[in-house]
């Protein structure tokens, strides 16, 4: 399965959150930023059980939806108005978990015989 790293999906928040362009580095700072949203958020969607991959190894199809989310929790970082971000955040959190149904659909349930 593809993945992308989380550095990576954190350079996708900037890109959403327009702080940068396709092809410019991030600043460290920034990404700093962004890692402790990302750290906070991943750990409670984990806890919902709606991220089930391992660090550092997000499923391609789960980088988009992923970066969206992320977007209206690191607006007051940078001091962006929420407004445009509050919608797309609410997609992004709904498709990864859908993707997270999609998922634990085809798990394997151990059944106990009395």
């Amino acid at each position: 399965m593809a993945t992308e790293t989380d550095a990576e999906v954190q350079t996708r928040v900037l890109l959403k959150l327009k702080l940068i362009v396709g092809g410019e580095s991030p600043e460290t700072a920034d990404l700093a930023v962004v890692n402790d949203v990302f750290d906070s958020r991943v750990e409670y969607m984990r806890d919902e059980g709606v991220c089930w991959w391992a660090d550092d190894a997000v499923p391609l199809s789960c980088c988009d939806p992923l970066a969206e989310y992320l977007t209206l929790y690191c607006c007051s970082e940078f001091d962006i108005s929420p407004a445009e971000y509050f919608q797309r955040s609410q997609v992004g959190e709904r498709d990864l978990r859908r993707l997270s149904a999609k998922r634990s659909q085809g798990a394997s349930v151990q059944v106990d015989y009395f």
